[in-house]
């Protein structure tokens, strides 16, 4: 059995990573050719922000011996925001290059992000610094994204979650203009500063794990949040503020396959499968005025089922090979192919 072990040239562990997986990159500039190189940033305490081409997937018959999977290359970095304390960074595909985020505290302790642009060019990759964004909350999060089928729209915003649970939003204008070795903090000034609008939907308690999915099978995006072993899903077009709680006993999620899928501790162990087109209906669904205000819950007839060996964590999921990767209390690693991915598979390739 061989093992690839990733590598990153920084000095110290970093305080915050992004993966935005599988963008289309030229091979060489003198080719068409093109190759699959997943990205990953990461965030020192020196506000150093550092992008990585990061080849996870195996090399060809034709590429083998000339690299390993997991190799590394450094495509850039600086440093991104002077006299902040940096918390966590984000990474976007956008028109033309790479959005990149990066939450901080300012002199006074609140959130702060600062946007840019990562730009290929001939001569490599440029820097091109946007917006700086401020809002008067602490320890906040940025709300990461998920685009299933291709279709982001709204995409161009950032939403942030304060240390309420309640959800604020900003527009991203990508009106960059190239910065090179100049101050941050002469260059703030020059900058039109923009403010949240707080959005009509929150979660009861912050969520450190938190995600906003878009998917072309929803009409507005949908907001999953993780808590303390409860799983919660909002959606702006829902009738009222309050969330959906989809479980109080969840240990991992992830969202793939047009299907939100989690284990659960209790009452059994098991991995639940749920379509997040079901999940958006329910926050929607529209009462009478003549009735009675119902609680929001998801159909169990919507809810696929099954048992896993107990205490095991959702690592990946594969859509294309319907695959869901497990972590067992031992470590070692198991692949499963559950139905609901299967027939979504199915489903798929029968419309083509």
């Amino acid at each position: 059995m061989s093992t690839h072990r990733l590598t990153l040239q920084t000095p110290s562990p970093p305080v915050s990573v992004a993966f935005l997986p599988i963008i289309l990159s030229p091979s060489s500039p003198k080719s068409d050719k093109t190759e699959l190189t997943d990205i990953l940033s990461t965030l020192s305490l020196t506000n150093v922000v550092s992008i990585y081409s990061v080849h996870t997937y195996l090399p060809s018959s034709a590429q083998k011996g000339k690299r390993e999977a997991l190799s590394t290359k450094l495509l850039w970095a600086g440093r991104v925001g002077d006299g902040l304390w940096p918390r966590q960074t984000i990474l976007r595909n956008v028109d033309g290059g790479l959005w990149v985020g990066v939450l901080s505290s300012d002199e006074k302790g609140c959130d702060c992000i600062v946007e840019g642009k990562l730009k290929e060019t001939a001569a490599g990759w440029e820097w091109a610094l946007g917006n700086v964004i401020r809002r008067e909350s602490k320890r906040g999060r940025i709300v990461e994204d998920v685009v299933i089928g291709g279709d982001a729209t709204g995409a161009g915003s950032v939403v942030l979650q304060d240390e309420s649970g309640a959800l604020f939003e900003c527009e991203s204008i990508f009106q960059f203009r190239p910065v090179f070795f100049i101050c941050f903090k002469k260059y703030i000034d020059a900058i039109k500063s923009k403010t949240f609008t707080p959005m009509d939907t929150s979660f009861p308690t912050f969520s450190p794990i938190a995600t906003r999915v878009f998917a072309l099978s929803l009409p507005t995006p949908l907001f999953i949040a993780f808590s303390s072993s409860t799983l919660y899903a909002a959606s702006r077009s829902s009738l009222s503020a309050t969330s959906l709680k989809l479980t109080t006993s969840c240990s991992s999620y992830t969202i793939a396959g047009y299907h939100l899928i989690y284990t659960t501790t209790s009452p059994a162990h098991e991995s639940h499968y749920i379509l997040l087109s079901s999940i958006h209906s329910s926050l929607t669904s529209r009462i009478a005025e003549s009735e009675a205000p119902k609680p929001i819950a998801i159909p169990e007839s919507a809810i696929e089922k099954r048992r896993v060996e107990r205490g095991s964590r959702i690592v990946t999921v594969v859509p294309s090979t319907m695959n869901l990767v497990l972590q067992m209390p031992r470590g070692n690693l198991e692949t499963v192919n559950p139905r609901a991915l299967v027939l979504g598979k199915v489903a798929e390739d029968v419309k083509r």
